[in-house]
């Protein structure tokens, strides 16, 4: 059964071809983090247009190659779903990680 919590994803560019991406639950205690790294722009992209409409993904993307990070929140999302999105396009916990949703 769908367990719908508040979550948000923190992106971040760590290299030229390397993603830091963090979910976050808002309604955890402490805003229970996991993180993970994408390979790749088109990953990254095909990854938000899971998330987020068009024009939202563009404006992330455009931030993120700037060297910005960016937002994208989520509202009330089903957390199975996102460990669904997720696993085929991380690889792997990024370092410092707290808690892995997807093990």
């Amino acid at each position: 059964m769908a367990r719908p919590v508040a979550a948000e994803l923190s992106l971040a560019r760590e290299t030229s071809t390397t993603y830091h991406v963090m979910y976050r639950r808002r309604d955890a205690p402490g805003g229970a983090v996991t993180s993970w790294c994408l390979h790749g722009r088109d990953t990254l992209q095909v990854f938000l247009q899971q998330f987020a409409s068009a024009g939202n993904v563009a404006r992330i993307l455009t931030r993120v190659a700037a060297g910005l990070g960016s937002v994208l929140d989520l509202g009330s999302v089903d957390e199975e779903r996102v460990v669904r999105v997720v696993r085929p396009y991380a690889h792997g916990l990024a370092p410092g990680a707290l808690s892995p949703l997807a093990a």
